[in-house]
């Protein structure tokens, strides 16, 4: 009877590991959902929170990080915003998210990673399709972001900006965004390059040519890899490949000048998350009780042209950053054992809040959940095998 009971168990968490990892696939939006964004997302939504609400973590800690997560909407949606009740309802399921349990959360990455491993092998090999001219079609569709004055070619596996750029794109509207993934990805897997499907991750964050890719690439090596002995060795071939491709024209305006220091704005010229007129707007109230509380959704409506943790600050202020960040400490320092390796850790998952905080977004909280789950259960080599092993990777 015990044994049926298991089974049953296992089942019923497999299949909603199943369906909340489509769902979060769904929510990263690849181009076949562009025309029903608007459609698709409080039906998804509401699914997540579902699921979320019935399969809620019984482990040390779980009530302090809902807490911080709920309060954080709170505040942003009651007090900053003064939004109504179906607002807030909105906001206040993303707090369930991180404290689903860790067995569904495992079950979901698992979905999750082949859906990505999957569509990044059907778009790389488009994508080299498309570079010697065998495109077989293609149709023009409208921009994910309404901001965006240019519009995209969809191909079977593959969407590039009608104009071109040359960068890989996979389904989705930006190579940032794929070098995100990717790149966290990646670090999630403690770097381990003897799983097939991480080369395909790997292949895809490389062609992205995405600045955040390359710098979550040498960090993943250098401070997080658990099988790389030598590394010491990364360091000196990626000097190497910038010293030898430094000169190449298209590599140098995609890649290299990014890491080259603006001394204008202050900052590497790699950061092109915010605008001027945010930069400048945020400099003004920085100390001032407008940067601790924020000025409201509707006053940031105005540097929508921004995509960084200083319009969520100048939004909702640094009360709620520093809620929704302790709400990740504390989660991580709960999965994360070795606590040096937590602090860089951390350090490093604040960096891709900074450029992609993602706050707002069904998507981007489950993923964050995921990474810290995956990235705390991979703490050995030992523990990185026995796991994989055991949560039956894709390969």
């Amino acid at each position: 009877m015990s044994n049926t009971v298991s089974n049953t168990k296992v089942s019923t968490t497999t299949i909603l590991g199943v369906i909340l990892g489509l769902i979060v696939f769904m929510r990263t939006m690849p181009c076949y959902l562009w025309s029903v964004e608007d459609t698709i997302r409080p039906i998804l939504a509401i699914i997540v929170l579902i699921i979320c609400l019935f399969n809620i973590s019984k482990e040390k800690g779980t009530f302090w990080i809902f807490l911080c997560f709920a309060l954080a909407y709170i505040w942003a949606v009651v007090f900053v915003d003064r939004s109504g009740i179906v607002t807030l309802f909105n906001f206040l399921a993303f707090a369930f998210i991180p404290i689903l349990r860790k067995d569904l959360v495992f079950e979901t990455y698992k979905t999750f990673y082949r859906l990505i491993v999957f569509f990044l092998s059907l778009s790389i090999v488009n994508y080299l399709f498309v570079r010697i001219g065998l495109t077989f079609g293609g149709i023009e569709i409208e921009p994910l972001n309404s901001l965006k004055s240019y519009k995209y070619i969809m191909y079977m596996f593959l969407v590039e900006p009608s104009g071109g750029s040359g960068r890989f794109h996979g389904l989705w509207d930006e190579p940032g965004f794929i070098g995100t993934i990717c790149g966290l990805l990646l670090v999630a897997e403690r770097m381990n390059l003897r799983k097939k499907g991480n080369w395909i991750i790997l292949i895809g964050g490389l062609l992205s040519l995405s600045f955040y890719f390359y710098l979550a690439l040498i960090m993943g090596l250098v401070l997080f890899s658990s099988r790389l002995k030598r590394k010491w060795l990364v360091m000196v071939f990626f000097f190497t490949a910038f010293l030898v491709a430094y000169n190449n024209t298209f590599l140098y305006n995609t890649i290299w000048y990014r890491f080259e220091w603006d001394e204008e704005e202050g900052t590497l010229a790699g950061d092109n998350r915010n605008t001027g007129s945010l930069t400048s707007y945020y400099e003004s109230i920085k100390g001032t009780p407008a940067w601790f509380t924020g000025v409201g959704t509707s006053v940031a409506k105005d540097y929508a042209g921004s995509a960084s943790l200083k319009l969520i600050i100048v939004k909702h202020g640094f009360i709620f950053v520093f809620l929704m960040l302790s709400g990740f400490a504390i989660l991580s320092l709960r999965e994360i054992r070795n606590k040096l390796m937590w602090l860089a850790f951390f350090i490093f998952f604040v960096l891709t809040l900074y450029q992609r905080p993602g706050f707002y977004n069904t998507y981007s909280i489950f993923f964050y959940a995921m990474v810290i789950y995956v990235f705390g259960s991979l703490e050995t080599e030992k523990q990185t095998i026995e796991q994989q092993k055991s949560l039956e990777y894709a390969t």
